[in-house]
């Protein structure tokens, strides 16, 4: 019992992105350098249930992303809680997709985020998608992972004008970030935990 609350416990993911940011040119991307890369921490609960179904027919699990913290280029940002979406075979395509998003719902207000240049950051998007970046159909049903992908992704911070409704976003101020990778960071209590178990087990 021990070992296995120890495994279902959520679960600290430290990430990180390569260089070189694109997107839209005119928009938030004129104001990163080429050598910008994002990094930063988030709590995730593979036990949370189901929340409801999204407009491209995946499954949201709301409030399985907590504690998600960033940094990038001098900047921080802070979300306390977000959501997984789950996609198996979505069309068109077919394809698979799992996304984590800063937000429990369309932008909402929990993002502590800032400004650069004429923009406001509204949301931060890490996902992973059939066919992008080589990945390869990796979902079998719309439950959410025990664990997150080990093979790269991608990250978009999702930015407006200064001033506009952030529920009215224009994905062309969008900013995207390659080589996005997200790492389990065991802490020692839930060796501790396992640890003791399995010995009462032995």
């Amino acid at each position: 019992c021990m070992a296995n609350n120890a495994l279902a416990t959520p679960v600290l993911y430290q990430y990180s992105t390569a260089t070189n940011p694109f997107g839209a040119t005119g928009g938030a991307i004129d104001f990163f350098n080429s050598g910008a890369f994002v990094t930063g921490t988030f709590m995730y609960d593979a036990a949370t249930p189901a929340s409801g179904t999204g407009s491209s027919g995946a499954t949201n699990y709301g409030g399985s992303i907590t504690a998600l913290t960033g940094t990038v280029q001098g900047f921080s940002f802070l979300d306390s809680r977000g959501r997984t979406q789950v996609g198996d075979e979505l069309m068109p395509g077919p394809v698979d997709e799992l996304n984590i998003m800063g937000q429990p719902t369309l932008y909402d207000s929990s993002l502590i985020g800032f400004d650069i240049g004429t923009y406001s950051l509204v949301n931060i998007r890490m996902f992973w998608r059939e066919g992008v970046l080589g990945i390869p159909d990796f979902l079998n049903d719309e439950n959410l992972p025990a664990v997150l992908p080990f093979f790269q992704g991608r990250l978009a911070l999702d930015f407006v004008p200064i001033g506009t409704n952030p529920t009215t976003p224009n994905f062309n101020h969008s900013v995207f970030f390659d080589g996005l990778t997200v790492t389990p960071v065991p802490e020692p209590e839930i060796y501790a935990m396992m640890g003791l178990g399995l010995g009462l087990l032995g």
